[in-house]
């Protein structure tokens, strides 16, 4: 095993063999195990030529709308009932237009999204459908979080002319403030890390603070004017990748690679590669437990206790305790076939009989307790 000496208040999160817990979530404790939720919705959203979802979105939700971001689309949807109300903005280098979305970068606010104009990072308001100037545009990067009224820090990955991977920090009127060196490796990473379909690392916001987890670094840093300090540490055991060697992809297959993090009060959630998957995990800040998918093709999400229903499968959070999903409809529509038309189901989940091959997405929302 690897083992590591971090300050007393860091957390050590064990992946180790013997240590993690079956997944799943429920409203209290109706296992022994999993999340503690007080609800959690499925709203299919329509689907006409207007608002057809372009591949590659991500998807994010706020008190009253579903917002989907894709490759220059940002698309708003009803909560309640997933009808189409508007898309934001038009791409274009005119004044009123932006020249790229930023469909894995996300707001402090859920009803923000971030993009780029020809000059500047900017933000639609999604209520009034206003664009604002936020800074004058970066160098590039591959995240961004706003660390405080006054600034932001960006995620500047590492390349093959030897550029070093660092958070560079930066008021909104451009000037550079400070820059923090992070952990270097030595394979190739344009290659490795887009085999995995995820960014080198990504920030996460959580209690007005902003948090960092590099994907070759297996510690969440919290990140701010003076630096980063870290917060928790994955102790991945027989899992772990040694990232200060040389990777064979071969050799990382049976490993586990930290992809992206976000936290609510009481858990820090993940999502982590193994055996050529993606699969999602959650760790109880309070009894200090790890829970993830057993290993086995069939599991890679969260199971829903509440419902019976698809494995949760969270792309997002907010500033709401929500986790957000999404389901494509031939899971759905796998799903309600296996249990016939007469079969005693949940309405919420009788409700999506309505999609059809082909359709838009189903959003899944948990609210955490």
């Amino acid at each position: 095993y690897y083992e590591y000496n971090f300050p007393e208040q860091v957390k050590i999160i064990n992946l180790k063999e013997n240590q993690t817990k079956k997944n799943g979530f429920g409203p209290g404790s109706t296992r022994n195990y999993g999340i503690d939720i007080a609800k959690d919705d499925y709203i299919a959203l329509e689907t006409s030529e207007r608002c057809r979802i372009k591949d590659g979105y991500k998807v994010y939700a706020s008190k009253d709308y579903v917002y989907t971001i894709a490759d220059r689309q940002i698309l708003q949807f009803d909560r309640k009932n997933g009808k189409f109300i508007k898309e934001l903005g038009k791409y274009g280098y005119g004044a009123e237009g932006y020249t790229s979305t930023l469909p894995y970068v996300q707001s402090p606010s859920s009803n923000e999204i971030l993009v780029f104009t020809s000059q500047h990072l900017s933000k639609f308001n999604g209520v009034t459908n206003e664009l604002l100037k936020v800074s004058p545009r970066p160098r590039p990067f591959q995240d961004i979080a706003e660390l405080n009224a006054n600034s932001l820090v960006s995620f500047i990955a590492g390349d093959e002319s030897k550029l070093e991977s660092n958070l560079l920090q930066f008021s909104k009127d451009g000037t550079e403030l400070n820059k923090f060196y992070l952990n270097q490796s030595d394979y190739d990473p344009s290659n490795f890390i887009q085999s995995l379909g995820f960014l080198e690392g990504n920030f996460h916001y959580y209690n007005n603070e902003v948090f960092f987890k590099q994907i070759y670094n297996d510690t969440i840093y919290k990140v701010s004017e003076e630096g980063l300090r870290a917060y928790a540490h994955f102790n991945l055991g027989e899992f772990a990748i040694d990232w200060n060697d040389k990777i064979i992809r071969s050799d990382v297959y049976n490993k586990i690679s930290i992809v992206k993090t976000f936290q609510s009060e009481d858990y820090i959630f993940f999502n982590y590669k193994y055996r050529g998957g993606i699969k999602y995990g959650v760790h109880n800040k309070i009894d200090q437990t790890s829970y993830i998918p057993e290993h086995s093709w069939s599991e890679n999400g969260f199971i829903d206790d509440i419902h019976g229903f698809i494995d949760f499968r969270p792309q997002s959070m907010n500033e709401h305790n929500e986790l957000v999903a999404s389901f494509p409809p031939f899971e759905i529509l796998f799903f309600l076939n296996s249990y016939g038309k007469q079969a005693s189901i949940p309405k919420s989940i009788d409700a999506l009989r309505i999609v059809e091959e082909g359709d838009n997405p189903v959003i899944g929302i948990a609210t955490l307790k």
